[in-house]
Parts: structure tokens; sequence; C-alpha cells
């Protein structure tokens, strides 16, 4: 009797995975924009606290808001700070400082605005790590090198989610390639630098284009 129960509940958990495994691969064919990669940015402390100020920005709570926009901004600075420190960094945090002021002080009304305003942020903070990751050397591509290139990802497919911009299939086109060389080096690949670092070029150039104000 217990052979039959331990069986059932074999066959039903296994049942269950496949239908877990069949709707992830049609949800996959489905939407053309599904990326599969460990390029993933939801758990970002920067992210984070800007779900949070959107969630009190819906509460018409713009003083947590502020607050929460401030603590994206201090996120992104510290994470940065290991790294050679660009321009870039700056305007992002200015800019996210900016938008905290202007939230708190009821001059933004557009939950919209809100959002593209970050995600302009955003797409400074990438061109940062992909300024700092364009030129590989010849030879194995370090962890952090990869490390860094993934960062600067991050924050690229953040912004293209947050903000409208008019060349985002581009944009998603650019990260799916790139991502698939990080892997093939992630499993012990060999790839040619300068075939990476023409694709780093290509992606430094649409993000650059796109955080200007």
């Amino acid at each position: 009797m217990k052979t039959n129960i331990w069986i059932t509940l074999i066959l039903l958990a296994t049942i269950s995975a496949c239908q877990k495994k069949d709707t992830s691969e049609a949800d996959l064919d489905k939407n053309p924009n599904a990326i599969e990669t460990e390029v993933l940015v939801s758990g970002s402390q920067d992210l984070i606290h800007f779900d949070k100020a959107l969630e009190a920005f819906d509460k018409k709570d713009n003083k947590a808001a502020a607050d929460h926009l401030r603590e994206a901004a201090k996120e992104i600075l510290a994470d940065s700070t290991e790294d050679n420190h660009t321009k870039d960094i700056t305007r992002a945090i200015e800019t996210i400082n900016h938008l905290a002021d202007e939230v708190e002080n009821g001059k933004i009304t557009s939950k919209i605005a809100l959002i593209e305003d970050f995600a302009r942020a955003e797409m400074m903070v990438s061109h940062h790590y992909f300024e700092i990751t364009e030129d590989f050397e010849v030879g194995d591509v370090s962890d952090w090198e990869v490390s860094t290139l993934n960062k600067a990802i991050q924050y690229l497919k953040s912004s293209l989610d947050h903000g409208n911009y008019y060349e985002e299939a581009a944009g998603l086109d650019l990260i799916r390639e790139t991502t698939k060389m990080l892997n093939k080096v992630q499993n012990g690949e060999t790839i040619d630098p300068a075939v990476i670092n023409n694709q780093v070029k290509k992606l430094k150039n649409f993000v650059w284009e796109f955080e200007q104000p």
C-alpha cells in the first residue's frame, strides 16, 4: 500500500515538473524578447528601492518615494566604487537625486515620467560599465571582465524595460548576442577578445545614443 502511494506521488511530481517545463518553453516561444541568461536585475538593491519608490508614489507618499530613490542612488554609487569611476556614474547619481527632489516637491505627478527618467539614469550606469570593459586584452577573458560586462547588460536591459525607446528591439538583439558570447566564455570556450570588443563597442554606441538628455 505504501509503495503504491509513493509511486503515485512520484508520478504526480513528474507530471507537475513536465507541465512547468512545457509552460516555460511555451512562454519563450510566445515572447520573442525573452532572453535566457543569468543576467538578471530584479534582485539588485537599487531596483528594489526603485520598486518601493513606485509603490510609495502610487500611494501619494512622495516623501517615501523620494527617500527610496535616494537609496537607489546610494546603492549604484556603492556598487561602482570598486571600479574605475567615470562621469557616467556621477551623472546618473545626480539625475536620480534630482528626480527624488522633484518627486518630493510634487513637481512630478506622472508615473510614466518618473519611470522614464530613472531609465535614462540606468542607461548612464550601463554606459559606465561598458566604458571600463571595452578593451579586452588578447588571451583569457577574466572573471572580472565578464562580471563587469554582465553589470552593463543588466542596466541596459533594465533601462529598456523601464524606458520607451524606439530602438528597443535592436538593443535586445545586441544583448542576446553578447549574452551568448559570455555564456560560452563562462562555459570554458575560447572566444577572440577582438570579437567581444567589437560587440561591446556596438552596445556602447547604442547606449550612448539613448543616454543623452
